[in-house]
């Protein structure tokens, strides 16, 4: 598929998407078109340029079986997007001088499952969001085992999110689901985000499809699960990507904390500053083009999401696709709406669309 034509600066392509929008028709017709070639039925994109979210559309299918169309208001699964919207919520908390980052998590509880390994003692919670803890991604069997040694190296771990999670618990007396309300989607007016399934919801989500094309009965979380049960629109999380790239209720010491690598997960040899690391909650990517920029993925099978944000250009970019197959078109979709080079798409490597 041809690119050339929408690889331009964001500042230069979505400057010009509004009402009426004179290329959006282009991109539109180019992720229709991949959309149809990776067999996705629905998608929903928002992009953030300045202070507000300044461009969402939604394509196909909600629900295939039904043939229901996604609309702004279509609830998708956003699996480890969650991760950073709790990861903020735990800043903020921070900000009010209510959880220390880098005090070991056991000195406020002590979680039953790694007690039994002493360096359990060592895990802080900048650790845990940094997935510098040591803790492996998911427990096979009964048994929560460390892989590394605490600080040490980086292992990407939905585990340690839940000790977190349990800890912050214990910290405020809230449920999750409440304590990311009060710090997150409520300040950011995020009114169709859950960690729980609302029994209010109304019919207006997605329902996922496997490689077949067959939808899959819709996962609806009764506890919170803060590594991958996050649920919400792309409109209401590229409106937290706008809090996040303003610092919104961070002190300026964390604000700048969350734009600094704890650990470098991939740097380019020779002379060439381009860099992944990861952050307080969130992946970053730097390279000499672009600059900084905070990034994400989320991956539950039949729901696929990723999301990219620069701070210092105040833009970003979030979309969700209901499908197992959701990210075989994220270097296009990406590249075609803001530019730039992205290494973290190597890294992440998922097959992509022709």
């Amino acid at each position: 598929m041809a690119l050339a034509a929408l690889v331009l600066d964001s500042c230069t392509y979505w400057a010009r998407i509004d009402a009426p929008p004179e290329n959006s028709a282009a991109f539109e017709a180019q992720v229709n078109r991949a959309m149809k070639a990776a067999k996705i039925p629905g998608l929903s994109i928002a992009v953030v340029q300045g202070k507000r979210v300044f461009w969402n559309h939604s394509f196909g299918l909600r629900d295939a079986s039904s043939h229901l169309p996604v609309t702004a208001d279509t609830v998708f699964e956003a699996a480890s997007l969650g991760k950073p919207i709790f990861a903020y919520a735990v800043l903020r908390l921070a900000s009010q001088k209510r959880i220390d980052l880098d005090r070991p998590l056991a000195s406020y509880w002590v979680y039953p499952d790694i007690a039994y390994d002493p360096r359990s003692k060592q895990v802080t919670a900048a650790m845990v969001l940094s997935h510098t803890s040591g803790l492996e991604n998911w427990r096979e069997g009964g048994t929560l085992r460390f892989v590394y040694n605490p600080g040490g190296a980086f292992l990407y771990s939905g585990e340690a999110y839940l000790y977190l999670q349990k800890v912050v618990e214990k910290i405020t007396g809230l449920s999750t689901e409440q304590f990311v309300a009060n710090e997150v989607l409520n300040p950011f007016g995020m009114s169709r985000s859950y960690f729980v399934w609302p029994e209010s919801m109304d019919t207006n989500y997605a329902v996922g499809t496997d490689g077949a094309g067959n939808p899959v009965p819709k996962y609806k979380p009764v506890v919170p699960n803060v590594a991958g049960g996050f649920h919400t629109t792309a409109v209401d999380y590229a409106r937290f990507l706008t809090a996040v790239m303003k610092g919104r209720g961070l002190d300026p010491n964390l604000r700048k904390r969350l734009m600094q690598p704890v650990v470098k997960i991939w740097t380019n040899p020779g002379k060439d500053a381009d860099y992944l690391g990861w952050g307080l909650g969130f992946a970053l990517q730097y390279t000499r083009d672009g600059g900084m920029a905070l990034w994400h993925w989320g991956d539950n099978d039949v729901f696929k999401s990723y999301m990219v944000a620069y701070p210092a250009r105040r833009t970003a970019l979030v979309y969700f696709a209901n499908s197992v197959y959701g990210l075989s078109i994220r270097d296009l979709v990406v590249t075609a709406a803001l530019g730039g080079s992205y290494p973290a798409f190597k890294w992440l490597a998922y097959p992509q669309v022709p």
